[in-house]
């Protein structure tokens, strides 16, 4: 219990500097349009997933493949919102109990950050899995199609993904809405989650190889 208390005690000094340092550099602050706008790419994700879900859906050329689609997308959003949220939302906060940094925010809990964990999720999901789909799916349609192959690339992906996980946690910091450990947390949590989908779904997604119905 004494290790615990003193970790807890250690970490707490951490986020406290941490906030500190970016106060002092950038600026900390309940309603910081930067950190607004960092925030809301979470939600972005969101958003773009689910459009790529719905045209993969509408082109697929074959029942046998749109079936995959829907299973695929069935499984992704109900990991984000039948496990990953209520799992954040749920247990794990009201289990941590941690007041977050501005009190205008008490009314809620801070560990671990449900925006960076929906971000880091779901950005996976449309970077590792939905978009690859959909080029596969153009290039089918129109084979003259040339697209630039740094869009699959697995450098520019992971790339892409830590930008957008890293970002929207930043923004929840400058919002004055988490500390950084919340964000970590966060992040960590939803990555672990992505990578039991990510097998599974990707399979079902990578190369249509369909015949018309």
């Amino acid at each position: 219990a004494d290790v615990v208390g003193r970790a807890a005690q250690d970490l707490a000094s951490f986020d406290v500097q941490a906030r500190s340092l970016l106060d002092a550099s950038v600026g900390v602050a309940n309603g910081s349009v930067v950190g607004d706008a960092l925030s809301d790419l979470a939600p972005l994700a969101l958003t773009l997933s689910m459009a790529a879900s719905a045209w993969l859906v509408v082109n697929a050329r074959s029942k046998e493949y749109r079936q995959r689609i829907v299973k695929a997308v069935t499984v992704l959003f109900s990991m984000h919102f039948l496990v990953l949220l209520p799992a954040v939302e749920v247990v794990i906060k009201p289990i941590a109990h941690r007041l977050r940094p501005d009190v205008i925010h008490h009314h809620t809990f801070s560990f671990p950050s449900g925006h960076t964990s929906s971000a880091t999720f779901m950005s996976g999901v449309f970077l590792f899995i939905l978009l690859p789909a959909v080029i596969d799916v153009l290039r089918d349609r129109q084979p003259d199609l040339r697209l630039p192959s740094q869009l699959t690339a697995p450098a520019t992906q992971m790339a892409l993904w830590v930008s957008w996980s890293s970002a929207t946690g930043l923004g929840r910091i400058l919002a004055d809405a988490h500390w950084l450990s919340d964000t970590v947390a966060g992040g960590l949590l939803a990555t672990c989650l992505l990578g039991l989908t990510m097998g599974y779904t990707s399979g079902l997604l990578s190369g249509e190889a369909q015949s018309a119905d």
